[in-house]
């Protein structure tokens, strides 16, 4: 047991901690032993297991509040003591927020909502008068949720003025599109993100900053996102270190704590802490995020294709992008005679209008149409009509051609196998492809199963490709061992394709 404990202390201390180029950490910034001490935490063991600290929040002056029964409170790394309230005790990003339990004498109370800050001191208090209903929520802006007898649910202002009224306080809604993805709304106050993954629950909570960044935390992996759900940035914690001991008849082995680490908590600033406990001693780790400026979020293009309509007018009407409702501001439609151009700019419309009547259309003419989604001042890929794919055509680069085709193309090739038509893909899209054509595409192909994991790339033409996409995020941390065996085995399949053509 000790050999392997020895071990263990050396995985700990060697195994280096994923972190982005914009995280620097992790920093102790609490750390205390075990025991009943005030600046120390307590163990209690019960049958069904320890009972530690677990829950801690971080104000927005970056005092650390650890609760165990009391709030203990930790400033610049030092614990500077302990407070005590008489209520129900809730957080926001500038205050601990108290209200007071009912009595047990059935006598009623004064149910006003007091805010604190770190050093206990009153820094407001919204009187009962102001609000109606009893306490259900309150929010990391110090907002906070209402609900009465007739399960109508209210926000107020840390103030206690009303803002809205709903019959429900649902902020998270999913829903499948017709592509097969799921889109998931969060809506936090007047601002919604919205965002498109195959996997229903994406992730397991959400936290905005005051930056306006959405924060998507599963398990010990953390993404920033911006409003169209696109991520730009993510940091994954370090995993529990545990270890077998000795027989025990009711339970199976015993089960040894080294390292385990707590949830993630995201701070108003975007700073991710978690708590870290061993066998000797408890702490908090901190990691900073190094925000730089945020580029404007890019939306989805519409879901292909569009359709044109003659019925009292010529109609072209499109399905919405994955992002209407969400970042899309607008959309734009432009028109050409020739399906590779040039195309001229129609219409500008607004979000979730998806039908436009061409009324300068000359009659007996035929026109090829395409549509962007619009977020501010940055724009989707184009949708087409069927017969405006605009692949092939003269003049037109391949890398052109690859970024569009990538732009928009449905990633599965970690879901299932590939088969000789989907890396021939020239078979079947209308195209004409030269063999140096045929080559790149085959090897980009290759080379997504990587980008869609953020590689980085050395060869120029991947990275023409790669980086002209909005999908793409290259991360300096990547490694092959996050491929999937299916994805590994598509890897393989294509390399004995590209062998065989002679290409390798």
């Amino acid at each position: 047991m000790r050999r392997l404990l020895l071990s263990l202390l050396f995985v700990v201390l060697v195994r280096p901690v994923p972190v982005l180029a914009d995280w620097s950490g992790p920093e102790i910034i609490v750390s205390g032993t075990w025991g009943a001490a005030e600046n120390q935490f307590t163990v209690e063991s019960t049958d069904m297991g320890d009972i530690y600290p677990t829950e801690f929040f971080v104000l927005a002056d970056g005092a650390v509040i650890i609760q165990e029964g009391k709030l203990k409170v930790y400033r610049n790394g030092a614990f500077t003591g302990v407070q005590n309230y008489d209520g129900h005790i809730e957080f926001c990003d500038q205050a601990i927020v108290v209200v007071p339990e009912g009595r047990e004498d059935g006598k009623p109370v004064d149910p006003d909502i007091s805010y604190y800050d770190s050093d206990g001191r009153l820094k407001w208090k919204v009187a009962a008068k102001k609000y109606s209903g009893s306490l259900k929520w309150v929010g990391r802006d110090c907002t906070f949720w209402t609900m009465d007898k007739e399960k109508m649910y209210r926000r107020y202002s840390p103030a206690g003025a009303l803002l809205e009224t709903r019959l429900h306080r649902k902020e998270i809604h999913h829903e499948r599109l017709n592509n097969g993805q799921y889109r998931t709304t969060i809506t936090y106050n007047e601002i919604a993100y919205v965002i498109t993954r195959r996997n229903e629950y994406a992730y397991n909570r959400y936290v905005q900053d005051t930056n306006k960044l959405l924060y998507g935390i599963k398990g010990n992996s953390v993404d920033v996102l911006d409003q169209c759900g696109k991520i730009i940035d993510t940091l994954q914690l370090p995993k529990d270190i545990k270890f077998q001991g000795g027989e025990d008849n009711d339970h199976g082995r015993y089960q040894f704590v080294h390292d385990e680490y707590g949830e993630p908590f995201v701070d108003a600033h975007g700073n991710i802490y978690t708590w870290r406990r061993t066998p000797a001693s408890f702490s908090i780790l901190k990691w900073s995020r190094r925000a730089g400026p945020v580029a404007s979020p890019v939306p989805d293009a519409p879901l292909e294709p569009l359709a044109v309509t003659v019925s009292s007018g010529l109609y072209v009407t499109w399905r919405q992008s994955p992002h209407d409702p969400g970042c899309v501001t607008g959309y734009d439609l432009s028109r050409a005679i020739d399906r590779c151009g040039p195309y001229t700019a129609l219409a500008r419309v607004e979000r979730g209008v998806l039908k436009y009547k061409d009324s300068s259309a000359d009659p007996g003419t035929t026109y090829h149409y395409r549509v962007r989604s619009i977020a501010g001042k940055m724009h989707s890929a184009y949708a087409t009509t069927p017969s405006s794919v605009n692949t092939g055509c003269p003049g037109q680069s391949p890398y052109e051609m690859m970024r569009r085709y990538f732009q928009d193309k449905t990633y599965f090739a970690d879901k299932r196998s590939y088969s000789l038509g989907d890396i021939e893909m020239w078979k079947t899209d209308g195209g004409v492809y030269s063999d140096v054509d045929k080559k790149l595409i085959v090897k980009a192909l290759r080379n997504e199963i990587y980008a869609r994991h953020g590689r980085a790339f050395e060869s120029t033409e991947m990275i023409r490709i790669f980086e002209a996409v909005s999908w793409y995020k290259q991360r300096n941390n990547f490694s092959d061992s996050e491929l999937n065996e299916i994805e590994r085995k598509n890897v393989e399949f294509i390399v004995g394709y590209e062998k065989k053509m002679g290409w390798r």
